[in-house]
């Protein structure tokens, strides 16, 4: 039997959550909205600006960012 470590999809599941969490208020602020569901496309275009910009962001930032967005193109 070899050393492994189990349930390593939990973590990232964790981290991807806590990021989400860490993102929502100032996405909400910001755009003045409570549901993500209310952004506009324009909105979402600064998002996507942010996202292709020089800015450095955060690995797990940069995915919940795309997934906002993702979930709005499909």
């Amino acid at each position: 039997m070899s050393f492994e470590i189990k349930k390593m999809g939990k973590l990232g599941d964790q981290f991807e959550q806590q990021a989400y969490d860490w993102v929502l208020p100032d996405i909400q602020e910001y755009f003045g909205v409570t549901n993500i569901s209310d952004l506009t496309r324009e909105n979402l275009q600064e998002i996507e600006g942010f996202l292709n910009s020089d800015a450095w962001i955060e690995g797990y930032v940069q995915m919940v960012l795309r997934t906002i967005i993702d979930g709005f193109e499909g």
